[in-house]
């Protein structure tokens, strides 16, 4: 079996020839120690992969957990965010709404800018043929409070619901939008289809719209 043969089986609940490896923490000061190197592109993520004998290949633009290990001091990312090194990793200093009506001229990052998707276009035509390729994002949760904070983000469930609800809509939004653009890159999305049980891909993006009605009824219940 080849890697993505094996996770196949696995998903149909079949007996794969040995059990799908799957590694997820692939840090940059990691990669180095096995490929000697930092990676620099997704050709060298993909040499991790290989070396590790690896069944999932990992591939999607940083924009939900930026990493970069040639960075110095502080940066602002896409969101908006400030990051600062702190050692092996980058902590988030800085929130982009800072009051509630920082919400109103608030920008998403950029959904089709030049690019973005070039990791997955990479490992599909590389890899695909033999490796699944996985794309990651961050949840609605997590995308909401990284525009401002745990901390007030928690506050905000209990004393601003309303807000809440903008900021969970504009950030489900964009996970859909960007969600699409991943699969029409290159994603893997027949995994999802397989894990759901449905019979079809239309099954599987009938099922996303679903998932984003019930994040908003989360919203309400908040």
């Amino acid at each position: 079996m080849n890697s993505k043969e094996r996770v196949n089986a696995t998903f149909e609940h079949f007996n794969p020839d040995r059990t799908p490896i799957f590694y997820l923490g692939f840090t940059p000061q990691w990669s180095k120690r096995v490929i000697g190197r930092y990676p620099r592109n997704m050709g060298d993520y993909i040499e991790v992969l290989n070396r590790f004998n690896g069944d999932i290949c990992i591939a999607g633009p940083d924009l939900f957990y930026p990493m970069d290990p040639f960075m110095k001091g502080r940066k602002r990312d896409e969101w908006g965010r400030i990051l600062e090194v702190c050692g092996y990793y980058c902590e988030f200093v800085e929130y982009p709404i800072k009051k509630y009506s920082d919400l109103s001229t608030y920008h998403l990052p950029e959904v089709n800018k030049d690019g973005r998707m070039e990791d997955i276009e990479f490992a599909k035509k590389e890899v695909g043929d033999h490796f699944p390729i996985l794309s990651i994002m961050s949840g609605p949760f997590e995308a909401s409070w990284g525009l401002r904070g745990l901390e007030n983000f928690l506050i905000d469930l209990v004393s601003a619901p309303a807000f809440v609800e903008e900021v969970l809509e504009l950030t489900v939004s964009f996970n859909i939008e960007i969600g699409y653009q991943m699969i029409e890159a290159g994603a893997d999305i027949r995994y999802i289809q397989q894990l759901l049980r449905h019979k079809s891909f239309r099954t599987t993006q009938i099922y996303i719209r679903i998932a984003n009605r019930d994040i908003k009824r989360l919203a309400d219940l908040l």
